[in-house]
């Protein structure tokens, strides 16, 4: 009886260690559901639960025409431990940058997180990152940690904006919002095994993961919508503005364009304050640009009451002020810092390619401006010379000849007298 129950028990714990074998393959791998773009990730933990080994292997692919593509830990961004990959050595080597999110916004690189790269990571390979790496000492972190033997473990991943330049060996590297993302469920304990096996998994089909919903297109509207307000006031409402009093000589259309260009200042400023809470290189509000916009907005709002006290005390007495002198000099330089900025600011943006096209903008509208202004006060001096004193007297003491009431010549038909010389 004994030997009878005694084979029944080392039966069914035989059976429990083959089942739990086969329950832990030593990956579980996840493919996005994204056509040709797809995004697979996959992931091994070393050993079983027991084990004091704390190393985890990933791979990790996406479209290499993005700018980086990113998978985390967790539901959501915030606390999640994120893994971002990007090119390094002009597109040569890839970058594994580990990060932790506080929100919605640019995750911020941590150091004390050790990464290493493992052979066949190929930057370039088919037109698609591939990135293999080892990560120690990773599986807790300040917000969160993993729980090995979770079999429905929340994910999430993104991928960068296309035909965006970023190639940088940093870690803290700036990012820019992802143009598409997505969640999905992996099971943790399947991973556990020998990194042996890591290999061997199929990298185009789903193993031990599942998607939770469709990947979410994403657009960054926000940017474009900062740099559209910002370049199109400086660069054609305020020279428009001043066309209107410079050629026009129309001071309510003058006011009226300034008023509207200011607004327009204003409403792009707050979407750059919003922005600034994104973007990890903003939120200290100490860059450049963003010193000179907040300068500038300043400077605005002294120039438009300059003009109104001006044209107050000009109505009054008729007289310049000293205000429109300041003025004046104040408006060519508020337009020059802020076209100055707006480079600054598609820099700031690591948008630095847009600075030729803004460039040449500027130039056509100058030129445009400027010729404008050239002919005009060339019509004004002309004009300027039949409008002096002495003009006016020659023209006052001009008479017409009255050819109607004119005396004819005498007529003769006389030869006139030789010519006899001295």
């Amino acid at each position: 009886m004994l030997k009878i129950i005694s084979c029944l028990f080392w039966g069914i714990f035989a059976c429990r260690l083959a089942t739990a074998d086969e329950t832990r393959k030593g990956h579980s791998v996840f493919v996005s559901d994204h056509g040709r773009d797809n995004v697979t990730f996959a992931i091994n933990l070393p050993g079983s639960p027991s084990d004091d080994n704390h190393d985890i292997f990933y791979h990790l692919t996406g479209p290499i025409d993005n700018s980086w593509i990113a998978v985390g830990f967790g539901s959501e961004m915030k606390n999640s431990l994120m893994f971002v990959i990007y090119t390094k050595n002009g597109g040569k080597d890839i970058t594994v940058s580990p990060r932790i999110a506080n929100g919605n916004s640019e995750p911020t690189f941590i150091s004390n997180v050790s990464i290493t790269i493992l052979p066949n990571s190929d930057p370039k390979y088919n037109g698609r990152y591939v990135a293999n790496w080892k990560c120690t000492d990773c599986r807790q972190w300040k917000g969160g940690e993993i729980n090995v033997n979770e079999t429905k473990q929340n994910m999430i991943y993104a991928v960068g904006p296309p035909r965006a330049q970023l190639d940088s060996s940093r870690g803290d590297a700036a990012l820019r919002r992802h143009d598409w993302y997505g969640k999905f469920t992996i099971n943790l304990q399947q991973a556990q095994g020998d990194p042996d096996n890591f290999s061997k998994f199929n990298p185009t089909q789903t193993d031990g993961a599942d998607e939770l919903d469709d990947s979410t297109d994403d657009r960054d509207f926000a940017s474009p919508a900062h740099a559209v307000f910002m370049a199109g006031t400086f660069v054609i409402l305020f020279p428009l503005g001043t066309v209107w009093v410079r050629i026009f000589e129309s001071v309510r259309l003058h006011w009226m364009t300034q008023v509207l260009g200011v607004l327009a200042v204003f409403i792009g400023a707050a979407i750059g304050i919003n922005l600034s809470k994104q973007y990890n290189r903003a939120k200290g509000y100490s860059a450049p640009h963003q010193i000179i916009g907040f300068t500038i907005l300043f400077l605005l709002v002294l120039q438009l009451c300059l003009g109104a006290l001006h044209h107050r005390a000009f109505k009054a007495t008729a007289k310049p002020t000293i205000m429109s002198k300041i003025h004046r000099i104040l408006g060519p330089l508020i337009i020059g810092l802020g076209l100055v900025n707006g480079a600054l600011g598609f820099k700031f943006a690591t948008t630095p390619r847009h600075i030729i096209g803004y460039a040449i903008i500027i130039i056509i509208v100058s030129g445009i401006v400027i010729a404008a202004t050239i002919v005009h006060d060339r019509r004004r001096r002309r004009k300027a010379v039949f409008d002096t004193p002495a003009a006016r007297n020659f023209q006052n003491a001009y008479v017409a000849p009255d050819y109607q009431n004119a005396i004819p010549l005498a007529h003769t038909s006389d030869p006139p007298p030789p010519y006899t010389g001295r």
